[in-house]
Order: structure tokens, then C-alpha cells, then sequence
């Protein structure tokens, strides 16, 4: 199932950026981009952690990211 644009999501895990945790499981975000490819799709997301914070991410997949 390929999520659209403007698609309301959740992670499904904590999202890592090296050894930082930048996602905790369960954040809230909304799908801003995808690129399809012959093996998946992937997603950019930006997520709002905390108040008056966004994180966006790019590469995700829907590993990483479900529906709300």
C-alpha cells in the first residue's frame, strides 16, 4: 500500500540518525514527498516531537512509517 502526500502516519519503531534517537515510536507526522522505486517506496515525513519543534526525514519506508 503506498502512502499519498499529506498522509497522517506514525513511526513504528524509534528512528535513528546515527547513534542519536531523533523519532520516538509512536510520533506523529505526516508524509511531505514519496519516490517510488522497483523495490519500494520511500517516504519524507515530518514529524513534530514537542511543540513548535518539526523533524522531517527522508528514506523512510513502510517499515518505519503506518497510518494513522
Amino acid at each position: 500500500m503506498t502512502l499519498h502526500t499529506l498522509t497522517p502516519v506514525h513511526a513504528t519503531h524509534d528512528l535513528h540518525r546515527g547513534r542519536h534517537t531523533v523519532v520516538k515510536h509512536g510520533s506523529h507526522g505526516t508524509v511531505v514527498d514519496s519516490w517510488p522505486n522497483w523495490s519500494c517506496t520511500t517516504y519524507s515525513v515530518e514529524f513534530t516531537p514537542e511543540p513548535g519543534a518539526t523533524v522531517t526525514l527522508s528514506g523512510l519506508t513502510e517499515r518505519d512509517v503506518q497510518p494513522d
